[in-house]
C-alpha cells in the first residue's frame, strides 16, 4: 500500500511468492526481541518490484533477496529508488543482498551508514546477471558494493555500472566471475572504478 509503515514482526515484509509490487513504505524493526535478526524486506520469489521504500534500523538486511531451499527461485525482482540505511549488525548484514537468483536488478538507490560490519550491496550464492546500476553507496561499515563467489555454483556476469561508491571500508570488492564494470565512482582507484574522487555530498 502506497505511504504505509511496516514493523513489529520478524521481519518487515516476507514474499514467499511471484508479482507483487510494493511501492513508497517505510519499514522499522520490529519490536520482538527474539527477533533480533530482522529484515526490512525478505523476497524469496521472483518477478516482484520494491520501489521508493525506506528501511532502516534492522539488525539484519534493509532488503534480502534470498531463497536458502531454492538457490534459483528469486530471480528477476527489482528495487529501485529505494533508501536504506542503519541496518547490520547481527552477524554482519547490511543494506541490500541480491543472491541465490538470476537477473535480479538494483538500480538508483541511496544506501548508507549500515553499521557493525554491514556493507552495502552484496551479490552472492550462484546468481547470474545481477545488474547494479546508478546507486549512491557511502559510509558503510564493510565493502559498498561486495560480489562473492559462494553457493552450489559460481556468482557470474554481475555488471557494476555508474554507482558512486565512497567512504566505505572498501569500495568494491570482487570475488566474482566475468564481473563487468563501467563508469562507476569510488574514494580510491581500482580495477572496478572509472572515476576517483569526491562526490561532495550536501545535506540539504
Amino acid at each position: 500500500t502506497p505511504g504505509s509503515e511496516a514493523g513489529g514482526g520478524k521481519d518487515g515484509i516476507d514474499v514467499y511468492d511471484d508479482n507483487h509490487v510494493f511501492l513508497i513504505l517505510r519499514i522499522r524493526p520490529g519490536s520482538n526481541p527474539n527477533f533480533v535478526r530482522t529484515h526490512g524486506v525478505y523476497v524469496e520469489g521472483c518477478c516482484n518490484l520494491i520501489d521508493a521504500i525506506e528501511s532502516y534500523n534492522n539488525g539484519g538486511y534493509g532488503i534480502q533477496i534470498y531463497n536458502g531451499s531454492d538457490n534459483t527461485r528469486a530471480h528477476d525482482n527489482i528495487v529501485r529508488n529505494c533508501r536504506l540505511h542503519n541496518n547490520g549488525g547481527s552477524a554482519n548484514p547490511g543494506g541490500l543482498t541480491l543472491n541465490s537468483g538470476d537477473n535480479n536488478i538494483a538500480y538508483n538507490n541511496l544506501i548508507y551508514n549500515n553499521i557493525n560490519g554491514g556493507g552495502g550491496i552484496d551479490v552472492s550464492y550462484s546468481t547470474t546477471g545481477t545488474k547494479i546500476y546508478n546507486n549512491t553507496v557511502y559510509g558503510n561499515s564493510a565493502a559498498g558494493i561486495a560480489v562473492n563467489n559462494q553457493g552450489g555454483r559460481p556468482t557470474q556476469n554481475t555488471e557494476l555500472k555508474n554507482n558512486i561508491v565512497y567512504g566505505n571500508s572498501t569500495d568494491i570488492a570482487n570475488n566474482g566471475i566475468n564481473t563487468l564494470h563501467a563508469t562507476n565512482m569510488c574514494q580510491a582507484s581500482s580495477a572496478y572504478c572509472a572515476v576517483v574522487g569526491n562526490p561532495a555530498f550536501v545535506d540539504v
